[in-house]
């Protein structure tokens, strides 16, 4: 069942109870007001009626010798009370002195005083289709005691309740319909915008990651779709991530299989001429080389693995470390290729201490220099600058290179992405030595960025934080 039904139903039946509680219970109090007023009024006649017989009695003496003149007395007093009829029966018997009858009403009146030991007592009896009050009292008259008892008709009082009851009912009919019609059209507009934040996340379920609520109330319903529209933003985010993440292992694994494949291929086939074919020394000797060099590819690239395998910052063991000594560790290292592709490398490097690994670090900074070697043609220049920024100390190293297209920039720290792979692998690269800088960088809880234009030059950025900072000259020159 919809909610807006459920609104509908729940406040129409609470509706009707409220207003039938609220009606019997005026009704009930009115109409019992109604019964007193007329239990007084009845009181009221009997005690007239007592006072004017008891005068009368006592200014007669033909009373006290005739009876019969209680009944005509009786009568020319009742003649004066237009709303009851009186009736006067004796105590010893019952028997009716005057009076139009009643007498089993009477009777039962009669015992209600005796048990209760009462003077007066009432009932309400239907007689012949009619609502009548009884009403039983006791008096003295020389010397005996009598019942008088009066009748009055309260049918008035029974079918004005009545006629309340159905006037009531009618109104309630009514307006339980008018509210009927009001709360359906009000739990719609209730409901609406739930129908519409429904429709949303139906949408988004179904795959359009893009679907926003755009309901903008001050209400909690508006809160909640605020809510809806964050998690949704949330959501889209991480299954992108998601994706993005399962394009790049399936990348992952076609590169490395194909990374895997050419080598494998050139040293099985290599080794089947050698083993199935006549050669001469200096074919064997030109093969073989060529299966060593495929074999310590092959060597390189299950090492670059395995480091970026174990790479996990949790095993690591920090120190603090000097950053001018770790630049120039990295520089000595590559020295050696790069005097030998006649390119001139300049540092300046400032002093500060950072938290880190050693071998790791020389591993980073030695694999951007190499890199940048790379990119570079004889005679050009790679400058490697370290400084302090604040709580970082940052490390630029700029070549003048080929530079990378603008729309490589952001995929070049993949696995085994590589711009121009044909030139990558005519010198030794495997398209891990970014990913592997980007990994350590990581692991030293720092940044790395870089910045490109094509033909003028590349220029990485690495920035660790910084524990410390030697007293000595700001700057040295490597």
């Amino acid at each position: 069942m919809k909610l807006y039904w459920k609104i509908f139903l729940l406040t129409t039946s609470m509706t009707m109870m409220l207003f039938a509680l609220f009606g019997s219970s005026m009704m009930y109090l009115s109409f019992s007001n109604s019964f007193d007023y007329e239990i007084e009024q009845g009181y009221s006649s009997q005690k007239t009626w007592h006072l004017l017989f008891t005068t009368m009695h006592s200014s007669s003496l033909d009373v006290l010798l005739n009876p019969d003149s209680i009944a005509e007395m009786d009568r020319n007093i009742s003649a004066y009370f237009a709303e009851d009829e009186f009736s006067l029966m004796t105590e010893e018997n019952g028997e009716l002195v005057s009076g139009g009858g009643y007498l089993s009403e009477y009777e039962e009146l009669r015992k209600r005083m005796e048990n209760g030991e009462r003077d007066a007592a009432y009932m309400v009896r239907e007689v012949s289709g009619h609502h009548l009050l009884f009403y039983l009292s006791k008096m003295q008259l020389s010397g005996e005691y009598y019942y008088v008892g009066s009748c009055r008709n309260v049918d008035k009082l029974y079918l004005d309740r009545d006629r309340l009851y159905q006037e009531y009912l009618i109104l309630i009919i009514v307006l339980t319909a008018v509210g009927s019609i009001i709360v359906f059209i009000v739990s719609k507009l209730f409901t609406k915008d739930i129908e519409k934040l429904r429709k949303m996340a139906r949408r988004f379920a179904g795959g359009d990651y893009s679907a926003r609520s755009q309901i903008y109330t001050e209400d909690e319903i508006g809160s909640l779709s605020r809510d809806i529209n964050r998690m949704a933003d949330q959501l889209e985010k991480n299954i992108i991530e998601l994706q993005d993440s399962l394009r790049r292992q399936e990348e992952f694994t076609a590169a490395f299989s194909h990374e895997l494949k050419t080598p494998m291929t050139a040293i099985v086939g290599y080794s089947e001429m050698m083993r199935s074919m006549k050669l001469t020394e200096e074919e064997i000797i030109d093969y073989s080389m060529y299966i060593c060099r495929q074999g310590k590819r092959l060597e390189k690239l299950s090492h670059q693995m395995l480091d970026l395998m174990g790479l996990t910052p949790e095993e690591l063991q920090f120190e603090h470390l000097l950053m001018p000594m770790i630049l120039k560790e990295a520089v000595q290292g590559a020295s050696f290729s790069l005097n030998e592709a006649g390119i001139v490398c300049r540092v300046q490097a400032q002093a500060g201490y950072v938290a880190g690994s050693r071998e790791l670090l020389v591993m980073l900074f030695g694999n951007l220099l190499d890199n940048a070697r790379k990119a570079s043609e004889k005679g050009k220049k790679i400058f490697v600058k370290g400084g302090i920024q604040g709580t970082e100390y940052v490390v630029t190293v700029f070549d003048e290179g080929r530079g990378i297209p603008a729309k490589d920039i952001g995929r070049v720290t993949e696995a085994f992405y590589m711009v121009d792979k044909s030139r990558a692998r005519k010198q030794g690269g495997s398209g891990l030595g970014l990913t592997l800088c980007k990994r350590i960088v990581d692991a030293h809880h720092g940044r790395m960025s870089i910045r490109s234009r094509e033909s003028v030059g590349t220029a990485v950025h690495v920035s660790l934080p910084v524990v410390g900072k030697e007293e000595q000259p700001n700057e040295n020159n490597l």
